[in-house]
């Protein structure tokens, strides 16, 4: 069975993949030695946990119909 997600999931899987594949690549050229860097990590790191926080919303809402299907379904064997 194959369930269509949200458009903002996908919107911000993709999003997601893209940051950090940039901060993987980036990550490459060695350690963080600078203010600049630094500060560049840091912003990574803030946008990147706003994503998660984002996806983590969008699973919550994609998520909701079917917990209450489940639950409707339980209240209808419960008795039996």
């Amino acid at each position: 069975m194959t369930i269509q997600m949200s458009p903002a999931f996908y919107a911000l899987a993709e999003e997601t993949r893209e940051t950090v594949a940039a901060v993987s690549q980036w990550l490459k050229g060695g350690p963080i030695t600078d203010a600049a860097a630094e500060a560049k990590a840091a912003d990574a790191l803030a946008g990147l946990r706003k994503r998660i926080s984002a996806l983590e919303a969008a699973h919550k809402a994609d998520k909701a119909p079917h917990l209450e299907a489940g639950r409707s379904s339980d209240a209808a064997y419960k008795p039996l």
